[in-house]
This record gives structure tokens, C-alpha cells and sequence, in this order.
């Protein structure tokens, strides 16, 4: 089994964070968001 190791998010980790939030603002009524952020808005 491998080791999980959980680190605190950092700006550069913007984008691969956005390919899991952008569907549950686009597609759920789970965020209070309407428009998926940009990175720069996201980091």
C-alpha cells in the first residue's frame, strides 16, 4: 500500500485543482459560483 502524504495547496497547484472544482460549478448547484475562475482568480 502506498504512503498518502497531504500538503497544503500552493498558487501553482491552481490549475489541476480547477480540473476538479470546474465541473461542480458548471454542473451541480454545490458552489455559490456561476462562471468557473480563472487560474490567476483560482490561485
Amino acid at each position: 500500500m502506498s504512503n498518502i502524504k497531504i500538503t497544503p495547496a500552493a498558487p501553482s497547484d491552481a490549475r489541476e485543482l480547477l480540473e476538479i472544482y470546474a465541473p461542480y460549478v458548471l454542473n451541480t448547484a454545490i458552489s455559490f459560483e456561476y462562471d468557473v475562475p480563472s487560474e490567476q482568480e483560482f490561485a
